[in-house]
């Protein structure tokens, strides 16, 4: 389409070849290759959204392992291959009823979204987005991310996940300064077992305190009890470079 309208102004080839070769050093003949593929992605995904809504609708409609199980004792069916592929199917459907659940808010926020960006890109009628990585470290400036109005992003998911952890992370705490770690995760907190000369521990080591966990337990190198540590001190457990402030 830009090709054309150029095509269309009647210059001379050189001119026309110096205007194209602007054009891409300037980044416009990348601009619009973005605009193109946004387009696409754009018809994708809201393909794809349509689909997963449907699929949640009839997948609700199928039965789920508790009313399978009550169905297969109310039958008198003892456990057996049959029995077996049953309940197998119906955890398989609630697996994917919590998946299809939970990543559609975020799919219909992305296709929300992308369809704004695309028409103030097409209009060319100002910024949605602005981000600013807070590089002046010295003045205390946070890294920020302005966002439009209504503009919700992972929020919700968010929301949720803090409150399982507002919930269940002071018991886990309380425990572990009652009762210690677990057996199975005590006998990986030493090193006495590891070999010096292997490439790399059994386990994930924390960088902090020097111990031994799985990696459920390990986060880019942090254990949970030296992370907890260090938020309790106001301060992030993974880039000592970042303010109390932030």
């Amino acid at each position: 389409e830009a090709l054309a309208t150029l095509e269309s102004q009647g210059w001379p080839p050189h001119i026309l070849d110096v205007v194209m070769k602007i054009l891409i050093c300037r980044g416009a003949d990348k601009a619009l290759r973005i605009r193109d593929e946004l387009k696409r992605a754009l018809l994708a995904m809201t393909g794809t959204l349509g689909w997963c809504e449907e699929m949640l609708v009839l997948l609700e409609q199928l039965p789920g392992p508790e009313e399978t199980l009550r169905d297969l004792e109310a039958q008198g069916l003892t456990e057996s291959e049959e029995t077996n592929d049953k309940l197998r199917n119906a955890v398989f459907r609630r697996k994917q009823i919590n998946l299809l659940t939970g990543g559609l808010p975020m799919q219909r926020e992305a296709v929300k979204w992308l369809s704004a960006i695309l028409e103030v890109g097409e209009r060319d009628n100002g910024v949605l987005f602005v981000a600013g990585d807070g590089k002046t470290r010295a003045a205390g400036v946070a890294p920020a991310m302005c966002v439009p109005e209504g503009f919700v992003g992972s929020v919700s998911i968010n929301d949720e996940f803090r409150k399982v952890i507002n919930q269940f992370k002071p018991q886990m705490r309380e425990v572990l300064a009652t009762s210690g770690w677990p057996a199975h995760i005590v006998e990986r907190l030493g090193l006495k077992d590891h070999n010096p000369d292997a490439a790399k521990p059994p386990e994930k080591l924390c960088t902090v305190c020097g111990k031994q966990f799985s990696a459920l337990w390990v986060h880019r190198g942090v254990c949970i009890e030296c992370e907890e540590t260090a938020r309790d001190r106001g301060r992030c457990p993974f880039n000592p470079r970042c303010e109390v402030a932030w």
